[in-house]
């Protein structure tokens, strides 16, 4: 189960303390009313469905390759090799290594087909694929903090691409990055807040930098974004232009907020919203 954890999202965990005030009013001058809190709860709750499962899948399949290289207590084995053609199940209720939930406040089965074009070898080379994600069942991602989530349903299904380099010396000296572009088209997921549920229609693309590295044993990472989500459900329309980590928009039946910091996003809409 999954909800702001993870290597992609735990790696900025702390810059993303909210200060108590917030900033980047809008709608002239004034911050967001509750009821415009209340529709980006609700309209990332359904956006939150992609890019959690984008995160999962991308993850599994690096990973896959490299003996669990995006997670933090993990080495890179004995070299880093990627197969052109993969065919994965997540389970989301699934432990880690520690014994622990490693997708906190997210349930269900994510089925990932994922081919692709492998060059160079086991020392540097790249991985270039497309990738199919099904939802195997009903997925469902909670924000417990907010007593929001999303769910996208079984059969569910999209396309994302996925370009993996790599540099390997050594089980402990070793580089990992990852780039992923989504893209959906009148994808639908459903929002569950203040105990009503609406579907959601999403529109737009996300994209995803990443980089995972190993340097005399210590890991590091790092985490850029770029998003453009426009959100659609019967009572408002949510527009959320993340132009980067700090600079992000939110835009609310055509009255646009903003820009905010990550931090102050999570002052004044208590989510994750990139």
């Amino acid at each position: 189960m999954r909800h702001l954890t993870g290597p992609f999202v735990m790696m900025l965990a702390v810059a993303l303390v909210p200060a108590c005030g917030g900033g980047g009013g809008g709608g002239g001058g004034s911050g967001p009313s509750q009821e415009q809190q209340t529709a980006v709860l609700s309209a990332n709750a359904a956006g939150n469905t992609a890019n959690q499962s984008v995160t999962a899948s991308t993850e599994a399949i690096v990973d896959s390759g490299s003996s669990g290289a995006t997670q933090s207590s993990a080495g890179s084995g004995s070299s880093i090799n990627y197969s052109a053609s993969l065919d994965l199940v997540i389970d989301l209720d699934a432990l880690n290594a520690a014994g622990n939930d490693r997708y906190p406040n997210a349930t269900g089965l994510i089925h990932v087909v994922a081919s692709g074009v492998i060059t160079g070898s086991s020392g540097s080379g790249s991985a270039d694929y497309s990738v199919m994600v099904e939802a195997t069942t009903d997925c469902v991602f909670n924000n417990p903090y907010q007593n929001t989530s999303g769910t996208i349903y079984a059969g569910s299904t999209f396309n994302y691409t996925l370009d993996i380099t790599w540099s390997w010396t050594d089980a402990n000296n070793w580089t990992i990055s990852v780039t992923t572009d989504t893209s959906l088209t009148n994808y639908s997921a459903s929002c569950t807040s203040g105990g009503v549920t609406r579907m959601a229609t999403i529109n737009g693309s996300r994209d995803v930098t990443a980089t995972f590295s190993s340097t005399g044993g210590t890991w590091s990472g790092s985490w850029s974004i770029t998003s453009y989500w426009t959100i659609v459900t019967p009572a408002h329309t949510v527009v959320i232009n993340a132009v980067n980590i700090n600079t992000i928009y939110i835009t609310i039946d055509g009255v646009v907020f903003g820009p905010y910091t990550a931090a102050e996003l999570l002052w004044w809409f208590h989510c994750w919203c990139v």
